[in-house]
């Protein structure tokens, strides 16, 4: 049997294999209004492996999340990649999802169905789950962290969701930030975290498994 691999990987957007890496976004989206905020779910072909599995929670916020796995012939996921920002609908209704890259088109199909605009003739369908869980993966995100007395807040690049953090690593991040001389001030931050959600929904806080670094000048 083939070893397998497990990995985050972030920023990719694949829609079959062979996609290559995105670039940062662009375009501004004021709040949502399409297809229904929920989870919707599928396998996509995929030409080098027996299908990716492929997961898009859509948030009444106006945020996204995209997972995909890529299977491998034993059917186990081999590895993952993942992708958030924000979401809108166009003026004929196609939903488009901005995060790393220039967003990625979905077409309605009915009440409960996405189908991925993509030059592939097979079709790229993601099916509604009605309550589906919420997005609670550990993923490697950029942002922007502010420090008040021993309180961090962090607010996401591409989703602008803001929350306090906590988490494992937390305290390495606090004692780089303050032998940096930041004293208060924004600082660019690379961390691999995972979002903790409040009952109504609303992101209660980030909890930092990993701090990675402090970058001085950046911003997002």
């Amino acid at each position: 049997m083939r070893a397998r691999s497990f990995a985050i990987v972030l920023p990719l957007f694949v829609a079959a294999c062979g996609d290559a890496a995105l670039e940062r976004p662009e375009t501004a989206f004021s709040r949502p209004a399409g297809p229904a905020p929920d989870v919707y779910s599928g396998v996509f072909p995929c030409d080098n492996c027996p299908g990716i599995e492929t997961t898009l929670w859509l948030r009444a916020d106006g945020t996204f999340f995209w997972r995909q796995r890529y299977l491998d012939h034993d059917g186990a996921p081999a590895t993952t990649s993942y992708n958030l920002g924000r979401w809108n609908s166009d003026a004929d209704g196609t939903l488009l999802l901005a995060g790393w890259g220039p967003p990625r088109r979905l077409d309605v199909s009915g009440p409960d169905a996405l189908l991925l605009v993509t030059p592939s003739p097979a079709e790229h369908r993601l099916t509604r789950t009605a309550g589906g869980e919420r997005f609670t993966d550990r993923v490697r995100i950029e942002g922007t962290a502010v420090v008040d007395d021993d309180t961090a807040t962090i607010s996401e690049c591409r989703t602008g969701l803001s929350a306090p953090a906590g988490g494992a690593d937390l305290r390495r991040f606090l004692r780089q930030y303050r032998s940096l001389g930041f004293s208060g001030k924004p600082a660019f931050v690379e961390i691999e975290a995972r979002f903790e959600w409040a009952d109504d929904g609303g992101l209660r806080s980030f909890a930092v498994d990993r701090f990675v670094t402090i970058k001085a000048g950046r911003t997002c």
